[in-house]
């Protein structure tokens, strides 16, 4: 088995580089925002090779800024797939659109059919 999230694998160098930030980060008390999200997001525009990139809170955050730029909202149906969990529902339900659950096929994904 691999272990997704083993911080044990972290090279000594990069463990000094993440205690670093995160001192700043506590120091600063900066801990929504600040100049460590906002040269994040600068970064991964360039690498994007975008003009801007956002960063959010969660998944369900992303989800639900998406919706709105898409303008879906009362009386909106969105297709999702029920094992997505509550997040997509959430998302979709907090803009008014009612939520539709697709099937999944075998290998976990929506069927672009149904």
């Amino acid at each position: 088995m691999i272990p997704i999230n083993d911080l044990t694998r972290i090279s000594s160098s990069e463990s000094t580089a993440i205690s670093r930030i995160l001192h700043e980060v506590v120091v600063s008390g900066n801990y929504i925002l600040g100049p460590n999200v906002e040269k994040f997001e600068n970064n991964l525009a360039r690498f994007l090779g975008v003009e801007n990139a956002i960063a959010v809170a969660s998944g369900t955050d992303a989800l639900l800024i998406a919706l709105r730029t898409l303008g879906i909202g009362h009386g909106d149906l969105v297709a999702t797939v029920p094992n997505a969990g509550g997040y997509a529902t959430t998302a979709i339900r907090q803009v008014g659109a009612s939520p539709v659950f697709i099937d999944c096929m075998p290998n976990g994904q929506m069927s672009a059919n149904d």
